[in-house]
């Protein structure tokens, strides 16, 4: 009894081995494809600086730190319609710092983002409101990391999925098409995906800020977004992936 109960196990996993055999293709081809759309961004982040200097590290903190709550004091006084704005202490140096020149004193620099939707204000109003209250537009003099970031103004795109689904989309037509033409000469007909591996990149703009790896998340001190722009009126949203698509007999 039990003989025959292990022949039908044996007989049946052999023949679920044969049928996901013949349902993986024997012969793929493998492609990368490229997708690009331009948006109009939702929001816009403003970026501002203060900073402080002493004989000790805790008397640079405490002069930067009161002149950030100075800034916040009057930006919340006179524009009602910020209601997000996150500060930060971006760096503080006793004398040598990896991310600053080397300072003969301490220094303590804070990073100020407003988070706006694009239409509630013209953020240069703000700007105006910020610099009489003693705000800096860019990154302090020591902080030679990041003096890429030059803009005070920053467009980006919170609500992305609509615009990454269209930018996959061309992608994979970008890949399809690429493997049309690298089988169109062996007598093969190209059949539908059978793997794919997306890959999100940011927007090709992040280099206008930001240079090497370590930089990257640097970046999410000023834009917590993956896609921004220096243009009030566009945002690249680029898709990247990796297709394999079935070969069959025609």
């Amino acid at each position: 009894m039990y003989r025959y109960s292990w022949t039908i196990c044996l007989l049946l996993c052999l023949s679920a081995s044969s049928l996901w055999a013949n349902a993986i293709p024997s012969q793929t081809v493998t492609t990368n494809g490229y997708g690009a759309v331009k948006v109009r961004p939702d929001v816009v982040f403003i970026r501002l600086f203060t900073k402080g200097s002493g004989l000790l590290p805790s008397d640079a903190l405490t002069e930067s730190l009161a002149r950030m709550e100075k800034l916040q004091t009057a930006l919340k006084a006179q524009h009602s319609e910020i209601t997000d704005i996150a500060a930060k202490t971006l760096a503080l140096s006793s004398g040598d710092s990896p991310m600053m020149e080397r300072q003969s004193s301490p220094v303590a620099i804070h990073v100020l983002t407003i988070t706006l939707p694009l239409k509630a204000t013209d953020p240069h109003v703000i700007l105006d409101t910020a610099v009489r209250a003693g705000a800096l537009l860019s990154p302090p003099e020591p902080m030679w990391r990041f003096q890429n970031f030059s803009d005070a103004v920053v467009y980006g795109l919170q609500n992305h999925k609509s615009a990454l689904s269209q930018a996959n989309a061309l992608a994979l037509e970008d890949a399809r098409s690429q493997a049309h033409r690298l089988v169109e000469a062996s007598g093969l007909r190209l059949g539908a995906p059978v793997s794919l591996q997306t890959e999100t990149l940011h927007n090709r703009d992040i280099s206008r800020f930001i240079w090497g790896h370590r930089q990257m998340e640097q970046t999410r001190l000023f834009y917590p977004v993956k896609y921004f722009s220096s243009s009030s009126e566009e945002v690249s949203v680029y898709a990247n992936l990796t297709a394999s698509f079935a070969l069959e007999q025609p």
